[in-house]
């Protein structure tokens, strides 16, 4: 049996069979009547069967044609299934939303996603926090939002969302009593300088300055929280916590690029297409 049979010829098999009538069946697939007879002997080459006996009148099923008729009718009621849930996927607003950013983001955009998940409670995020660039065409992430640099990878849609703003925070109770001087900071380990405020700290903070390092940026927010230190966070998220103070002024040296990307074959997801209206607009 030849394996390219593909279900579009099963489909003009399963028509003829039902019409018995090359020129119904070819209008019936709206393709021409000897493309109908093309692919009926092809497939009863492959199939080593005579599934039609040709008269006058048209043609007629063979005992081997009506005895896997209603497999064939199973394969139809399949297609059309898939056809029905793939149409759902792309027009319904429901079930998993696989978010992936680094580490230490969801700060900058937290109550968004909460916002979403209460504008649309049958979306489920399952959000990915790693510093590894999932596979989008892979399907290991749906949206992925990302500071630095926009995507290289052709197949990959981004949008720039706008800017991630960083400064230096601590808790009044930290700064309380003590000249700038006396100041200890907290920030990530080198492997994160492509961040610009970690980079700046590295060049402009000695390091009898710093009290602590840690190799996730997340776990400076909960330090400086805690009153631990200076360390650098994100405005939108010290923004959050009455008790932090901006430590002289953000620079814009520090700001970061912020984009939502996915891969070209979730263009058509309203999900995916509602999330990313909603996130640049309100971002």
């Amino acid at each position: 049996m030849d394996a390219q049979i593909d279900w579009n010829d099963y489909k003009v098999l399963l028509t003829l069979i039902r019409e018995q009538s090359l020129m119904a069946t070819a209008e019936k697939l709206d393709i021409h009547h000897a493309t109908v007879l093309r692919k009926i002997k092809s497939l009863e080459e492959s199939l080593g069967s005579v599934l039609f006996n040709r008269h006058s009148r048209g043609h007629t099923p063979t005992e081997s044609a009506l005895a896997i008729l209603p497999k064939l009718e199973q394969m139809e009621l399949t297609a059309l299934e898939i056809e029905q849930v793939l149409e759902q996927c792309k027009d319904s607003i429901q079930g998993k939303l696989k978010i992936t950013t680094p580490p230490g983001m969801t700060g900058a955009f937290r109550p968004l996603l909460q916002q979403f998940k209460s504008d649309h409670p049958q979306v489920q995020i399952d959000l990915v926090l790693t510093n590894k660039k999932l596979k989008l065409e892979m399907n290991e992430s749906h949206i992925s939002i990302r500071p630095g640099t926009p995507p290289t990878e052709l197949d990959y849609i981004s949008t720039r969302v706008g800017k991630i703003q960083y400064g230096l925070f601590a808790t009044k109770s930290y700064l309380k009593g003590k000249r700038e001087s006396e100041y200890q900071y907290i920030r990530t380990s080198n492997d994160f300088s492509h961040i610009p405020i970690i980079r700046w700290m590295c060049k402009n903070i000695s390091d009898e300055k710093i009290i602590y390092t840690t190799n996730l940026f997340s776990d400076i927010a909960s330090s400086v929280i805690g009153g631990f230190g200076v360390g650098p966070m994100l405005v939108r998220e010290a923004s959050q916590h009455k008790d932090l103070v901006l430590i002289g002024k953000t620079l814009s040296a520090w700001d970061n690029p912020l984009f939502l990307i996915y891969h070209k074959s979730l263009r058509e997801s309203k999900k995916v297409q509602v999330f990313k209206k909603f996130f640049v607009s309100n971002f």
